[in-house]
């Protein structure tokens, strides 16, 4: 049992590279444009829907603002486009995640029980889930973009 411990620590300080271990495979990142058959390309966007059709909307939250309101679009850490949403609560005991779902259902024109924030409960970065019985797609990307152009108006 020692011997072939030797032999094994012999090659290792021969060749060191045997020692590091092998870097995991980050996710590849594969363009859009493999995953269509007609070579156009898929730009992601901060509110898409899933396999199921629930509307996502990727938001990062911004609590302890004097307002709450949409700036706009920015890119995350994981290149995911997200909303970014200033809200007037802190983020004490859930209070912010209240407040931007009573936003959003404000600005979607939906109920508040409609939502569910499926990613992200503790964190900044939101993922909030609507079904697509009370809203499509392009109506709450419309109304999510004439919220944009309002609150810049009034800044």
């Amino acid at each position: 049992m020692k011997l072939c411990w030797l032999m094994i620590r012999s090659r290792l300080l021969i060749f060191p590279s045997l020692l590091k271990m092998p870097k995991k495979n980050a996710k590849s990142k594969v363009s859009a444009d493999a995953d269509k058959p007609d070579g156009k390309s898929i730009k992601a966007e901060p509110v898409d829907s899933d396999k199921d059709g629930n509307i996502l909307i990727h938001v990062h939250a911004k609590p302890g603002s004097k307002q709450n309101m949409i700036q706009g679009s920015e890119t995350s850490s994981d290149d995911q486009p997200r909303l970014a949403v200033k809200i007037a609560a802190r983020a004490v005991e859930g209070q912010a995640n209240t407040e931007l779902v009573e936003y959003l259902a404000e600005v979607l024109s939906v109920r508040k029980s409609d939502f569910t924030i499926v990613r992200g409960q503790k964190s900044r970065e939101k993922t909030v889930s609507l079904s697509p019985k009370t809203l499509t797609l392009e109506a709450a990307r419309k109304k999510i973009d004439e919220e944009i152009a309002r609150t810049k108006d009034a800044e």
